[in-house]
């Protein structure tokens, strides 16, 4: 445990990986033959079969058996930039072949590809108005009913990912085998934890794979751990009060020291920001966009310092005209001609 209570790392009891980077299209069926068998309750399938072989008449024949399946798919984007809609773009080739068929979207939204992966979205509107569930949402969908509905309530277009300190057991195939009463029941994940095309920066993690993004997105789902962000406006409200309260006390310090005194409560000031936002996230599951405070805070400063020089400047020049005017006009009194004494 942590100081603060909270458990320092916490084995997922809903999810488990099967890792499969060293495995072919022939080896990859016979571990989902395998888990087949060992009955769980939702399956993953972080592959893409864009084409087919010669060795697909066991994975058909084991995903035919497997309604609880869940295949990955990607979209591309094919609206504009008001009207977000997508199309897809690689689907599994037997799509069509399986009459259970379903798939899950593994795009991650994210600014540009360099970008943490801090989200995943539940659902992607398709130009024909179609909607296609992401891989995370799909594969809750088939471990919890109640708890993928839940998801849907919230209607959030992304949902933060909860990256807590959680670990998962991962097997490779041959562990799996050895430990296949710890797949009965559980969600299984299957996917490549070592494909270099697959890695993302997290919060949490400089590169992490997708199939561990998309397990912590199920986790947010099923144990309900979504975070709540705090809206726009009430952001904003707390960014202008933050910043009156900066500006009213730069004009209640007196005179002498204010500098000093100011900079001491900008600093207190924002360890407090930040202590508050830390407390907020960690102990509440709320998010406050404090980047608003922050800009606010640091222009009442700017302003309080340009007042303060302007304050400083006008003293000057009020006290410069003013010794001004207290100079003594000195005449000129040498004696004229006329009035030098007579000798």
């Amino acid at each position: 445990m942590a100081a603060d209570g909270r458990a320092v790392r916490t084995l997922d009891p809903d999810v488990v990986i099967v890792d499969i980077s060293e495995c072919d299209r022939l080896g990859t069926a016979q571990v989902l033959d395998f888990i087949r068998e060992c009955s769980p309750r939702a399956v993953g399938v972080d592959i893409v079969f864009r084409a087919p072989s010669e060795n697909d008449s066991l994975l058909l024949a084991t995903l035919r058996g497997m309604p609880q399946a869940v295949l990955a798919e990607t979209v591309r984007p094919a609206g504009t930039e008001k009207d977000v809609r997508f199309e897809y773009d690689e689907v599994s080739f037997f799509r069509d072949s399986l009459p259970d068929y379903q798939g899950g979207v593994v795009n991650l939204p994210t600014a540009t590809n360099s970008s943490p992966v801090r989200e995943f979205a539940p659902e992607f509107l398709l130009a024909d108005d179609r909607i296609a569930q992401s891989f995370a949402s799909a594969v809750a969908r088939q471990a919890s009913p109640e708890k993928w509905a839940d998801l849907v309530r919230r209607g959030e277009r992304h949902e933060v990912i909860n990256f807590v300190s959680r670990s998962y057991l991962v097997y490779t195939p041959e562990e799996m085998v050895a430990n296949a009463d710890e797949l009965y029941g559980k969600v299984v994940l299957v996917g490549a934890m070592r494909e270099v095309a697959d890695m993302h920066p997290t919060p949490v993690k400089r590169r992490m794979s997708g199939v561990e993004i998309h397990a912590r997105a199920i986790s947010t789902i099923l144990n309900q751990s979504y975070y709540y962000q705090l809206p726009d406006p009430a952001n904003w409200a707390i960014a202008f009060l933050l910043a009156f309260l900066v500006i009213y006390c730069s004009l209640l310090l007196p005179v002498a020291g204010k500098g000093l005194l100011l900079r001491i409560f900008q600093i207190s000031l924002l360890y407090a920001i930040i202590r508050v936002g830390y407390t907020f996230f960690v102990d509440h599951s709320v998010i406050m966009n404090f980047s608003y405070s922050l800009l606010m805070v640091t222009f009442g400063l700017f302003a309080a310092d340009i007042w303060l020089g302007l304050a400083a400047l006008g003293g000057w020049i009020i006290s410069f005209f003013r010794k001004k005017e207290n100079i003594p006009h000195i005449e000129n009194t040498r004696p004229t001609n006329e009035t030098l004494p007579q000798i």
